[in-house]
């Protein structure tokens, strides 16, 4: 269990974080492959089902946002290098063709 920090550094009492089991994990995944954006009423309906407040709900879905668009960018990124390798390459081999072509003059 983890406690809240007050701003002095110490330990704030009553307040204990949750962590999730893995069903409220599963479902909150499973929700957010559906749709990343929560409108209110789905956020009611997986906070009643979950047994959190509607709060903790939009703040997991917010984060999670949050990861999905780093982790979609790093996919970006490594597609793009990939590509640009591979082009690098082929722009080497029209190179190589291009300077040991001689045309045949009739």
């Amino acid at each position: 269990m983890y406690y809240a920090r007050k701003d002095d550094g110490s330990q704030a009492e009553g307040k204990k974080r949750r962590r999730l089991n893995m069903e409220q994990v599963k479902t909150r995944e499973k929700s957010f492959e559906l749709g990343n954006k929560l409108e209110p009423e789905r956020k009611m309906q997986l906070a009643r089902a979950l047994g959190l407040h509607p709060k903790q709900v939009a703040i997991w879905f917010q984060n999670r946002r949050a990861r999905w668009k780093t982790s979609s960018w790093r996919r970006t990124m490594i597609f793009l290098k990939a590509n640009m390798i591979l082009l690098r390459k082929i722009m080497m081999h029209f190179k190589f063709i291009t300077k040991n072509f001689s045309p045949r003059v009739w």
